[in-house]
């Protein structure tokens, strides 16, 4: 059962990240698996703190600059975003690394000083803006997670 989750702070994140991590058996409803999704919530966090090739231009100035507004008008992610980088199939794998991985990149993320990379999909954003953005984003995918 998909469970809409929306947070709007690092605290609330912190909490369900603590949930999943004592829970004993997590499961995903939709296309991806828990593995997926984790992997998937990493890369923008690991993203933000090194340089990535950027779309081109137009991508950024119009359709990275709509969604962005969106997220600022909505207050929260909606489900149907087209990513050409979403996983097309189911896989399963083992979760824990997959955790790890997700969390050191998170601890990464929220400790970094200044700003934080040209991001590759909606240009320069501010500290404000990219943290919006993440917790949007964590909050949306996590909603596809049950324990």
């Amino acid at each position: 059962m998909y469970r809409n989750l929306r947070f709007t702070t690092w605290d609330q994140v912190e909490e369900e990240i603590q949930k999943l991590e004592k829970a004993q058996n997590v499961t995903s409803v939709g296309v991806w698996s828990y593995s997926q999704i984790l992997e998937h919530l990493t890369l923008p966090l690991e993203n933000a703190l090194i340089e990535k090739k950027p779309m081109p231009w137009i991508v950024r100035a119009i359709f990275g600059k709509m969604f962005l507004n969106r997220l600022k008008k909505d207050g929260y992610m909606k489900i149907g975003n087209m990513n050409p980088e979403a996983p097309k199939k189911r896989e399963e794998s083992d979760p824990a690394p997959y955790f790890i991985r997700f969390k050191k990149a998170l601890n990464a993320y929220r400790e970094h000083k200044g700003e934080y990379t040209f991001n590759s999909f909606m240009g320069q954003l501010s500290r404000e803006e990219n943290d919006m953005v993440n917790i949007y984003h964590i909050a949306h995918h996590l909603s596809f997670l049950n324990y």
